[in-house]
């Protein structure tokens, strides 16, 4: 079991990744970022939507699979907080947009890995979270205060 000690030294260390592609839409852009770690090729989607002022948050291996935790193990903290370390980069962009991304529930270990990176997201963006439980998902929402 990792410690709150490792954890938190974990989230404050990534690995380096690098914007491979940006889509243009009318209603928004989305930023893809990729990123190598131990346990194998990621990528990440930024889905900015102008309308409803968010950003959706999507990341997967190299497999298209979005089932992380299992594949990366140990690694896993490292590899959220490399998605934590982009979506703070993207922010950055679009400091009055809210950020969310989704858990499945047959996942508990993502679950909590999620709740402790929203938390530290809405805490930099001095914002507050929002979790929305359901049947199969749980959905992260963190807003900046106005």
């Amino acid at each position: 079991m990792i410690s709150f000690k490792q954890l938190t030294e974990s989230l404050n260390s990534s690995y380096l990744y690098k914007l491979s592609h940006v889509e243009r839409f009318p209603e928004g852009n989305d930023y893809i970022y990729d990123f190598e770690a131990k346990s194998g090729l990621y990528q990440v989607r930024m889905e900015v939507d102008n309308d409803r002022m968010i950003i959706n948050v999507l990341f997967v291996d190299e497999e298209m699979e979005s089932s992380l935790s299992g594949k990366a193990g140990v690694d896993a903290v490292r590899v959220f907080a490399t998605v934590g370390r982009i979506t703070e980069d993207i922010h950055k962009k679009y400091p009055k947009y809210g950020i969310r991304f989704s858990a499945t529930n047959r996942e508990p270990s993502r679950v909590k890995l999620y709740k402790i990176l929203a938390n530290r997201i809405a805490t930099k963006m001095n914002g507050q979270m929002h979790i929305k439980q359901g049947l199969d998902t749980v959905t992260y929402s963190m807003y900046p205060k106005e």
